[in-house]
């Protein structure tokens, strides 16, 4: 676990990390108005890669982790994922070909779409599932690590003026391929071919539907805030948010390589030994949160010198961006444990996919209020109480259930239910 947490975080490094050795070049390079279309494009790409994802990241990943002895199950899980990602293909693109047609934030700018949607579906396609649930993921993590670290150093021999954002993508979107490529050639080294049906595309789309939900809503309030914050106002405005959210961003995901370390560890505990998830959870809580709660400290206080040596000259509106959405620390860490962590082991996902597709509604509904009128810092604190909301909502429905991690008696109620059981 260890091990793959560490494979983990060298992914999550390079995914948010390495592009903060880049940002202070491209805020400069691009200004707040380009650098605000390139990273409404980034959202969308994104939104994208999310669609053809599905829910695969958490459904495959569980039936691999149980099945990993079969070989034979695993071709199965193999063809399945890959024959209901093809048919994902086609909205998405589908999708891609009406955004300039019919939503003004896509007009005159073809190269960056372009990119974006390439990017994406290179991205969507790779089985890093396949690897985490077998716990093996040394070798796609370093390809993925190495992949975006040549992406990031391109930037500063190939990006030069305001003009150039779209070369952002299209440097991702090659080395995304590349990454891809190769890492289903390492899946298909342990496996054997096997050409997907419409009966096994049908039920890995039906398995992985409500997961799917989950992430797509979760992502309504965490990720993608940069694709309707560039639907309501101007991209100079979408870039001051664009730039604070990277960096917390970057923060925040320190956390996902221990979760997706651990939600194979945890999902194999709670049908073995009930107790011992208990108090792995309960570990995770408290050393995340706690964890959350200084780097939020730390953000708010260092607000102004850390825009002032990442964005440069022109982004002082971005300090009070940074320091509300720093308050997404702590939540997010508790969130984690929460939901991912505990509530899908458990077989809670309608319950969490009903609670993150209410918090997605809400956040819509926040920002379409606050962010026309407060720009940026409303669209950050419509994502700040839409987490707070989540909070609030999972310790409700695990309280009511009496499946909190925490609290007195908790490993007691779960030898009881192991014993029932």
């Amino acid at each position: 676990m260890v091990r793959n947490a560490t494979a983990l975080y060298a992914v999550r490094f390079a995914t948010y990390v390495v592009p903060l050795v880049t940002l202070p070049y491209l805020t400069r390079v691009l200004g707040p108005e380009s650098f605000g279309r390139l990273a409404f494009y980034q959202a969308f790409s994104f939104w994208i890669a999310l669609l053809l994802e599905y829910g695969f990241g958490l459904s495959a990943t569980r039936e691999v982790a149980q099945l990993r002895a079969s070989p034979a199950a695993l071709s199965r899980i193999a063809a399945e994922v890959l024959g209901s990602k093809l048919v994902l293909v086609v909205p998405v693109l589908a999708l891609s070909l009406a955004g300039p047609r019919w939503i003004p934030s896509f007009h005159g700018g073809t190269a960056y779409l372009v990119w974006a949607v390439g990017a994406a579906v290179f991205q969507g396609f790779n089985p890093l599932w396949y690897f985490q649930g077998r716990e093996q993921l040394q070798v796609p993590a370093a390809l993925d690590f190495a992949g975006r670290v040549v992406a990031a150093g391109a930037i500063f021999l190939a990006v030069r003026a305001p003009a150039d954002g779209p070369v952002v993508l299209a440097l991702q979107a090659v080395t995304s391929a590349v990454v891809t490529v190769v890492t289903t050639a390492l899946m298909y080294r342990d496996l054997s071919w096997r050409t997907p049906t419409l009966e096994g595309t049908r039920k890995a789309l039906k398995a992985g539907s409500v997961l799917f939900l989950l992430r797509l809503t979760n992502n309504l309030y965490t990720t993608l805030n940069t694709l309707p914050l560039g639907l309501l106002v101007p991209f100079s405005l979408v870039g001051f948010y664009a730039a604070a959210d990277k960096v917390v961003r970057a923060a925040l995901g320190l956390f996902g390589p221990l979760s997706q370390a651990l939600f194979p560890h945890i999902s194999h505990l709670v049908s073995e030994d009930r107790t011992r998830a208990h108090r792995l959870a309960r570990l995770s809580l408290v050393a995340m949160a706690a964890a959350g709660c200084l780097m939020a400290a730390g953000v708010i206080v260092l607000a102004p010198v850390l825009v002032r040596l990442l964005f440069g000259p022109g982004y002082e509106p971005a300090i009070p961006v940074v320091r509300i959405l720093a308050l997404l620390m702590p939540l997010s860490a508790a969130n984690n444990v929460l939901g991912t962590q505990w509530m899908i082991p458990l077989g809670l996902e309608r319950s969490f996919t009903l609670t993150v597709a209410a918090a997605g509604v809400v956040n819509v509904l926040l920002a379409w209020v606050l962010a026309p009128s407060h720009g940026p810092a409303g669209m950050a604190v419509a994502v700040t109480s839409t987490e707070a909301f989540v909070t609030l909502a999972m310790l409700t429905i695990l309280r009511r259930r009496g499946m909190l991690p925490f609290g007195a008696g908790a490993d007691k109620r779960a030898t009881a239910r192991e014993g029932g059981s």
